[in-house]
């Protein structure tokens, strides 16, 4: 009896054995079939691995130019804003002297009036010029503001309420 479970121990061993022999040996023949099987894929693939890198690349050219495009807008925003920005500086300085002439005018209009030379309707002229001038100078101040809020906005800024 202890021959019997020693050759069959011994049997099932040797087919345990022969069993993960034939298993590694089928891993190899399958690692091999794979190996080349990879290797010879991209041959196969050729045509779609272009096409895919074609792809690629033109998304990256469309990628670049949009890029270029929001660059170049915003180049233009901010010289545009930068250019009208000047122009109501000059302005600005103009009307500036404008308001100047118009308040000295009523200044002599008055003085005109109290030495009687001339009518009160004068004097209202001469306010009126002043009250116009200055308007215009304060148009001209807000455009600048808004200008300005414009400028910080194309250069990237921003601001947030708290």
């Amino acid at each position: 009896m202890f021959t019997w479970w020693y050759i069959n121990w011994t049997a099932d061993t040797v087919a345990t054995h022969m069993h993960i022999l034939a298993q590694a040996a089928i891993g190899q023949a399958r690692s091999a079939m794979t190996l080349a099987a990879s290797a010879v894929a991209p041959v196969f693939t050729a045509g779609r691995l272009h096409a895919g890198v074609q792809q690629a690349r033109a998304a990256y050219q469309g990628s670049l130019l949009q890029f270029e495009k929001t660059v170049l807008t915003s180049y233009k925003e901010v010289e545009d804003q930068l250019s009208a920005l000047q122009y109501l500086k000059s302005q600005s300085q103009l009307q500036s002297l404008a308001v100047a002439d118009a308040t000295r005018s009523e200044q002599l209009a008055t003085q005109r009036f109290k030495a009687g030379l001339v009518s009160y309707l004068d004097v209202v002229t001469a306010q009126q010029e002043v009250l116009f001038n200055e308007r215009t100078a304060a148009q001209i101040s807000g455009q600048r503001l808004l200008d300005t809020v414009v400028l910080v906005k194309a250069l990237g800024g921003g601001w947030t309420r708290s």
